[in-house]
């Protein structure tokens, strides 16, 4: 296959693709992945924004046998839809005319993205709603309900989405025309099949508990590749763990509600059922009480005396509606896809007042939760033993120049030898200024935050293009926005005014914009040219320390002897520190700034970690109010940096 690869890079891509400059890093990941599908063996490559890491992983994938089943799993909605609208048919394209050859692919969604025709059938839904679902119905191809987004009441989307509680598998009337059956055929047929990180683990799962089953819808997989995969240990853990929220609780209680089949069979027993889950609406409530008002620097709040109370009031309520669901016998099979709802729910309950010392539980404004404290055991058993050929690629993956930190998340460190690749970069991060004031030694002291947020309105008028402004609290996000409020000729896009869609969109189309944000905005937002022209990082984004999940997994470190910080903590603010950074240079041309205001990453023990992750680039240290004099009387920071006075 290496032959084959190196001769598509070389010499068909470029008469192919007019403007095409081979890349020597793309075709060393393409040869990477390669090697891993030939030698059946993992492969952990780093490659940043510029390599063209789709191509690098899709012409191997393209590459193999006629029957392999090759599964690309990301990490985002907007990565998987490139992938299938536009670097999926490119490439088929060249291939049929290359090879003659027509390559199948697909995008394959969760269930709960396409309807259910017996659950439509059998709920009651506002007849508007099903007045236009009877229509789209006879038109659909797929029966992805997306395509009425924003056209149906979200109660209805809720109702008669397909369900794995409620498949009849061989029972249902549907069975011959269902949507579900349909993808999993299609899937079965098809070489290159497009998903997310929570569907390929989910059926892994199911494959690895059950084998096949009418609740898996991937074929069995011959290669995996996964991009974004420093996103895999996040959904791991969700998915492998347990969780009843309180959207999924008043769900279910209207899915009982407007069951028209229980109603038909004996409604007298359907009222006492609802009376049961209406019984636990006040125990609900004051978990979502407990919730909104816990205290976050309680580690052990989760199981606290209130909390272990109403999940077991709430607990007792569902035990009796499954028992009533029962009574239906097996003459309802909406009663038994209710019940199957309805012990899973108890089930998670469980879970949450079990103290096990594997699991963590904790209560929040979503719900309850327990989830693993390491998921790596079982990614070892149902990914990485199960499919042979895995390669796993990121710009972020590598922490202080090494693989050890997401080697040691995922259970890669050892019985595996990953081929391993940290591909450099292609762009010149000469025109970049990264700049870390010497005087900002404690960024959580209020007098360190006050003098943050005064220079941020000293210097971002000035500033010849967009900026990002990261923070790692609301509360710091607050500040921010109130000292830049007035600033005239300046629009502020705060995190959580619209949602992110919105706000990048409004961001690129303003040019000198200023984006407040946390967390997701660290990465996967792409921001080209002048409309983001400097990054402004407000401090090292270190975990929560107090944070229920890192503060048992810190925890089960220093347990056995570790050190929590630098095993976990460190890395893990790296690798975010890297993706903010990251958003800086999204293609050859870019240039600007990127401030840390954060003096730890100068003088903390740490701080050869530090610019072992980032990229070689301009370095400004000084005091804080001395670095706009610094731009100032450099001629090309200023005319690339600064407004014209």
């Amino acid at each position: 296959m290496k032959g084959k690869v190196e001769e598509f890079f070389l010499n068909i891509l470029p008469e192919k693709m007019p403007g095409y400059e081979a890349r020597h890093v793309q075709l060393e990941m393409a040869i990477g992945i390669a090697e891993a599908f030939t030698s059946a063996h993992k492969a952990i490559i780093e490659a940043g924004t510029g390599t063209g890491k789709s191509l690098a992983y899709l012409v191997p994938s393209f590459f193999t046998d006629k029957d392999s089943r090759v599964a690309i799993s990301t990490g985002t909605k907007n990565l998987q839809e490139q992938l299938f609208k536009k670097d999926l048919p490119f490439l088929a394209r060249i291939w049929q005319e290359v090879y003659g050859e027509e390559i199948s692919f697909m995008y394959v969604q969760g269930r709960s993205n396409y309807i259910c025709l017996t659950r439509l059938r059998n709920t009651l839904i506002p007849e508007d709603d099903r007045a236009l679902l009877s229509k789209w119905i006879k038109e659909t191809e797929d029966g992805n309900i997306n395509e009425l987004t924003g056209r149906l009441h979200p109660e209805t989307v809720r109702n008669i989405v397909s369900d794995p509680d409620y498949c009849l598998s061989q029972k249902c009337p549907f069975r011959t025309d269902c949507f579900i059956t349909r993808l999993r055929v299609k899937a079965q047929r098809t070489k290159i099949l497009v998903v997310n990180h929570h569907l390929l683990l989910t059926d892994l799962m199911i494959k690895d508990s059950v084998g096949a089953d009418q609740n898996s819808i991937l074929p069995a997989l011959s290669h995996i590749v996964l991009d974004e995969a420093h996103h895999l240990e996040k959904a791991a853990t969700e998915c492998f763990g347990e969780e009843v929220s309180f959207d999924a609780l008043h769900g279910l209680r209207n899915q009982v509600i407007n069951n028209r089949e229980l109603q038909r069979q004996d409604i007298e027993l359907k009222t006492r059922i609802e009376q049961e889950l209406w019984d636990a609406v006040p125990h609900i409530n004051r978990a979502k009480e407990l919730g909104e008002t816990m205290d976050r620097e309680d580690t052990a709040w989760g199981m606290q005396t209130d909390a272990a109370l109403v999940a077991g009031n709430i607990r007792q309520h569902y035990r009796e509606a499954a028992q009533l669901l029962a009574e239906y016998g097996d003459t309802s099979v909406e009663a038994e896809a209710l019940s199957r709802k309805v012990n899973r729910v108890v089930r998670s309950l469980d879970a949450f007042l079990d103290d096990k010392n594997d699991r963590v539980s904790w209560l929040d404004r979503q719900g309850f939760h327990s989830v693993l404290l390491s998921v790596r055991e079982a990614l070892r058993r149902i990914l990485f033993s199960a499919v042979e050929p895995v390669a796993l690629t990121s710009a972020t993956l590598s922490t202080s120049g090494n693989f050890r930190y997401i080697k040691s998340r995922l259970g890669l460190d050892s019985g595996f030898t990953p081929r391993e690749l940290i591909l450099p970069s292609l762009f010149d991060y000469s025109k970049v200024l990264l700049a870390i004031p010497t005087d900002l030694l404690n960024p959580n002291s209020e007098k360190d935050i006050e003098r943050i947020a005064d220079h941020l309105r000293e210097i971002v008028p000035r500033i010849k293009g967009g900026s990002f402004i990261l923070c790692t609290s609301f509360k710091m996000v607050r500040i921010v926005k109130e000292k830049l409020q007035d600033l005239e000729g300046i629009n502020l896009y705060v995190h959580g005014d619209k949602n992110a869609q919105e706000l990048i969109a409004s961001f690129r189309a303003d040019g000198r914009g200023v984006l407040i944000g946390v967390d997701s905005f660290w990465e996967g937002v792409d921001v080209p040219g002048d409309a983001l022209k400097a990054v402004f990082i407000t401090k090292l984004p270190f975990p929560v320390p107090s944070e229920p999940l890192f503060a048992a997994r810190q925890r089960l470190v220093e347990e056995r002897g570790g050190n929590s910080f630098r095993e976990l903590s460190l890395p893990a603010a790296l690798l975010k520190l890297r993706q903010g950074f990251g958003r800086l240079i999204r293609r050859q041309s870019d240039e600007g700034l990127v401030v840390i205001y954060d003096s730890r990453a100068l003088y903390k023990s740490y701080s050869r970690d530090v610019f072992q992750s980032l990229p070689k680039c301009r370095e400004w240290r000084g005091k804080l109010d001395e670095m706009a004099a610094f731009i100032e009387n450099d001629n090309y920071l200023r005319t690339t940096l600064f407004q014209d006075s």
